[in-house]
């Protein structure tokens, strides 16, 4: 695989492609990296009191169950110790103001499998901030010399082939509906 990268022929499944990748190729020994880097010569120049395990997970290579499982390692490393904390402290407050756990402990929205992922339902304390916010970019907009102009969320499907949106943007924006009279196609 990192040699048929390496000669820009192949892919990481081995078949061929057209346009030779952009890749940096770093290798110590018997192991060799795909990334970017930068890198040290040997570990000797890692200072161990600067670096940390973050999590090992399992995944499966390119996201298929019928491929081999893969181990992932996380972890980071700095040039002293207080950079290291510094880091840390910095992930630690991030994960206090995760939207996920605010918006859970405040009440202000909820997730419901059954209706789907990622589809918010608001609470009333939630559906407040949000009509705020709204309401505030509405005015500052307005402010500014803005003017409104909304749109359908569906449409004909020859509508986003005429534009060339469909083309391009086929499998992750566009999601079909059934319609007695026409295909129309939900963008979201």
């Amino acid at each position: 695989m990192i040699d048929g990268l390496a000669g820009g022929g192949f892919d990481e499944d081995g078949n061929p492609v057209a346009v030779k990748p952009e890749i940096s190729i770093y290798t110590s020994d018997t192991f060799t990296d795909l990334c970017r880097g930068p890198h040290v010569e040997n570990s000797s120049q890692i200072n161990p009191e600067a670096i940390q395990l973050l999590n090992v997970a399992g995944a499966y290579w390119r996201g298929d169950e019928k491929r081999p499982m893969l181990q992932r390692i996380y972890g980071t490393a700095w040039e002293t110790k207080e950079d290291l904390e510094k880091y840390l402290w910095k992930i630690e407050e991030a994960k206090k103001r995760d939207h996920r756990k605010l918006g859970r402990d405040l009440d202000l929205f909820s997730i419901n499998p059954e209706v789907g992922p990622g589809l918010i339902l608001w609470h009333p304390n939630g559906a407040m901030v949000r009509h705020l916010t709204e309401e505030y970019c509405k005015n500052e907009h307005l402010k500014n010399g803005y003017v409104f102009a909304y749109t359908p969320h569906i449409g004909r499907a020859n509508l986003w082939e005429t534009s060339g949106h469909l083309t391009w943007f086929k499998d992750g924006m566009f999601h079909p509906c059934k319609s007695m009279r026409s295909a129309i196609l939900l963008n979201q």
